[in-house]
């Protein structure tokens, strides 16, 4: 099995579930349709939760990132970047697969996964997922998963519900099934899951919403919260906490995950949540960890508040910073407890406890590290980008407050002394006195481009990736360079974060932006440049375009005038730490240092950002380009008509062959579309279904194809999403010419511009279609379709198209048009026909 092979077996039932939400994207919910809280089991170890885009477009569009994303078009340029990569990544299945993200992306949905079977035996976890107004998808659900390398499904009715299952081949035991709730689609995975659900909806079980957790984290919030996501952790301990660590020893039970986690004081953790969203011009995300009082190991060495006065001389153009409290000697002496605890519960006895390996260590370099080491330094760390310094994070550097500044010198010394010359002639270490202190630094000769310093004041330790750093700050310090001031947009958001915090987070991402767009134009220069290459045998370069050119990327200053600052703050009560994130747009990694300390409120922001962005560019994108499709369909029919004098009939003729069984107007024009290698291959005087014409007709032509809709990677066809109009009524298409009723295109006669006599701009030639998507080569309907019941746009025809309000026509003249579901339906009759004679007025 090949790995695009594995890529769509693996995530077909992701892909089969969400090409059906496309359609019930815009379904409301009815009264009678319970929340979706309701149908999610009341155990949950993890839940997520989001809104979709629609719910909180509103305050989307006054955010700084929408302004600096979609206003600027630098997510139109982002969506091209990313269909390019899909393409060159694996083609159809990765493009279905995001496809299948945008799509849940725009419906939402709430998303549950317990363990029931916790402690008795391997964990058995069960998913189920509830899509809001989902439930008209799941006729297109049934029929995606008949294409799909999974099991047979099979369909029961429990109580009132009619349920769908499939079993997994290679996970026995495991299925995947779905139901309708009034307008919900729910979906369940695992083993024993979809009776699970079942019992939840029937009543039968308690469901979400009566779990505490479930309240307090989905209750209202002071800002537009459209995400949230929690994991339970004291369900984790009872999961997994019973799994041996280590080989039992004799006379003792073997350790356990528990046992670890109690060694580190991670016992007592509760729920973890997070909640990302809107609040005026900012995105906004609390991360919660509930850990009540009191805390030990890994928790309980930041507790101390901070102040903006406490900080110590930064770049005057640091792009980002980290500062947080941290106790040096209580986390020595933690340390080292809980290293022994660990020893004893996982080594059993059979080694020497770790106190003795570490006071021997100890004494082998001659340094009492809680003595030397941590009780010297102070409890502030900063962590800053000095852009000035160097770029890609060259320039960062490290400030530790210092207590005693006399003893951490000398061992400072002892260590680099006793532990450098192992190192041999790889590291080389040297000494320089700046600004009245003694810097060291360290030289690789193999690797000359970081060159690490350090040097001790009276209230710091810096430690910098190169020995600028270290002369600089020293020299702030000193009052000879400038040093940050907080500006008044700091002040201003750390007015609305919590007023205690022990940790700050700083990060101005305009930098990052601009030195990434300033950049851009030359890499897309670079890219023509590089995209030269030689054919595989012999014959000359061959040119791979570019999916951007330079003047598709805005300026950067269009993109980065809305943004300012990102702060975020960690504060500390007797029952949760909690993280408060307020940015504009996350900060850009590794240019200058920027984004420091910001990647954990970064993500979550991103998944409530670039759904919107994306979602919307990709349906401009994917608009344009199948606005383009039909534009290059009528080139090649006003072609085919230049050569034949009419356009090609709806079926070629064939007066042996039905209709629906000869080859397609479609498969005429192929030669005028740059396919004429595909048309030399077909068998014009057989069926189009025959063996000597199905190998040729797996080919999917690219025209043909519309980008907002999916394509089955190893169907049996190539397939069009585009139909030729064939008059009004059911035997449109058999009408006559001269026929009122009569459209361009009919099976057993062709037409010429000569015989529209409504206008070429009048009559509708090609449309995209809704649903029943056939071969591109086969006649009938899966070509040409004539208007026979209302609504004629997304109704029972098949005319009409993937995107919201209405559909993309090809006219006779050329033009191509975007005609609204909402038109007159009188109007798209006459448009229709091309001799009705009708009055047309605007549409």
């Amino acid at each position: 099995m090949t790995a695009r092979q594995r890529l769509l077996k693996w995530t077909a039932p992701l892909v089969a579930v969400a090409g059906g939400l496309w359609l019930a994207a815009g379904l409301a919910q009815d009264a009678k349709t319970r929340p979706p809280e309701k149908l999610l089991p009341a155990d949950a170890v993890l839940y997520v939760g989001w809104d979709g885009i629609d719910s909180h477009r509103a305050a989307w569009e006054k955010t700084a990132a929408r302004d600096a994303l979609v206003a600027s078009g630098l997510s139109d340029v982002l969506t091209r970047l990313t269909e390019y990569a899909e393409m060159q990544a694996g083609g159809a299945p990765v493009r279905q697969v995001a496809t299948a993200i945008e799509k849940l992306g725009s419906v939402g949905f709430q998303l549950a996964i317990g363990v029931p079977n916790a402690g008795d035996g391997p964990p058995a976890p069960q998913a189920t997922l509830v899509v809001p107004g989902g439930a008209a998808a799941i006729p297109e659900i049934k029929a995606l998963f008949a294409q799909m390398p999974v099991g047979a499904m099979e369909e029961e009715r429990v109580g009132s519900r009619n349920v769908t299952r499939v079993q997994l081949p290679e996970l026995p035991g495991v299925e995947i099934g779905w139901f309708a709730e009034g307008k919900h689609l729910v979906v369940a995975i695992g083993n024993g899951a979809v009776d699970t659900a079942l019992n939840t909806a029937a009543g039968k079980a308690p469901s979400l919403d009566s779990s505490p957790i479930f309240k307090k984290y989905r209750a209202k919030a002071d800002f537009d919260v459209a995400l949230t996501a929690w994991i339970d952790m004291s369900q984790v301990r009872k999961v997994v906490g019973g799994i041996p660590v280590a080989a039992p020893q004799p006379g003792k039970a073997p350790a356990t995950v528990s046992d670890i986690l109690k060694s580190l004081g991670l016992d007592r953790l509760g729920p973890a949540a997070m909640r990302v969203g809107f609040k005026g011009r900012a995105l906004w995300t609390e991360t919660t960890l509930e850990a009540p009082s009191p805390r030990e190991g890994l928790l309980a060495w930041d507790t101390k508040p901070i102040r903006l006065e406490d900080l110590p001389a930064l770049p005057v153009a640091t792009d980002g910073f980290y500062a947080g409290r941290f106790d040096w000697s209580a986390a020595g002496k933690g340390l080292v407890k809980m290293g022994a605890e660990l020893s004893r519960r996982l080594d059993g006895g059979q080694v020497p406890p770790f106190e003795a390996q570490f006071d021997g260590f100890q004494q082998q370099i001659g340094v009492d590290f809680q003595k030397e080491l941590f009780e010297p330094l102070g409890d502030l760390l900063v962590l800053y980008g000095d852009t000035r310094q160097g770029v890609m994070g060259l320039g960062s550097g490290l400030a530790i407050a210092v207590d005693d500044a006399k003893t951490l010198r000398t061992t400072l010394e002892k260590l680099a002394a006793q532990l450098l010359p192992a190192a041999g002639p790889f590291v080389q270490i040297q000494a320089a006195q700046r600004s009245g202190r003694e810097m060291t630094y360290l030289n690789f000769p193999g690797f000359p481009v970081i060159s690490p310093a350090w040097a001790v004041d009276e209230k710091w330790l810096i430690v910098g990736l190169s020995p600028q750093t270290v002369d600089a700050f020293l020299r702030r310090i000193d009052g000879k360079l400038d040093r940050w001031m907080p500006p008044p947009e700091v002040k201003a958001a750390l007015a609305e974060l919590p007023a205690k915090y022990t940790s700050l987070t700083y990060s101005d991402p305009r930098d990052g932006y601009r030195t990434a767009l300033s950049s851009a134009p030359l890499l897309t220069s670079m890219f023509g440049v590089f995209a030269m290459r030689q054919q595989m045998i012999g014959g000359p370069p061959m040119q791979i375009e570019s999916p951007i050119s330079i003047a598709d990327l805005p300026a950067a200053e269009v993109v980065t005038q809305p943004l300012f600052p990102n702060v975020s703050v960690c504060s500390v009560t007797d029952q949760e730490i909690r993280w408060t994130s307020r940015t504009s747009l996350p900060a850009v990694p590794f240019l200058g240092g920027a984004g420091i300390g910001s990647a954990g409120a970064a993500a979550p922001v991103m998944v409530a950002l670039l759904l919107p962005a994306v979602q919307q560019a990709r349906e401009a994108a994917r608009r344009s380009q199948s606005k383009n499709n039909l534009k290059q369909i009528g080139l090649a029919l006003h072609n085919f008509h230049d050569v034949h004098n009419h356009l090609p009939a709806g079926t070629h003729e064939n007066d042996k062959l039905k209709p629906e069984q000869r080859l397609s107007w479609q498969a005429d024009v192929l030669p005028f579309l740059d396919q004429a290698p595909v048309y030399n291959q077909i068998a014009f005087d057989k069926p189009w279904d025959d063996d000597a014409n199905l190998g040729i007709l797996k080919v999917q032509i690219p025209t043909y194809l519309n980008p907002a809709l999916t394509v089955d990677a190893n169907g049996k066809v190539g397939h069009t999403h585009y139909v030729g109009i064939g008059g009004l009524g059911k035997d449109g298409p058999l009408l006559d010419v001269d026929d009122v009723k009569a459209g361009i295109f009919g099976y057993n006669r062709t037409c010429s511009f000569r015989d529209i006599l409504d206008g070429t701009s009048n009559t509708m030639a090609v449309s995209e279609a809704s649903k029943d998507f056939g071969a591109w080569g086969a006649g009938g309907t899966s070509t040409v379709r004539a208007l026979t019941k209302k609504p004629y746009i997304n109704g029972p025809d098949g005319i009409g198209g993937p995107f919201r309000g209405g559909m993309h026509v090809l006219f006779a003249d050329g033009a191509v048009r975007f005609i609204s579901e909402n038109v007159n339906p009188d109007i798209l009759e006459a448009l229709t026909t091309i001799r009705g004679g009708e009055a047309v007025g605007g549409f």
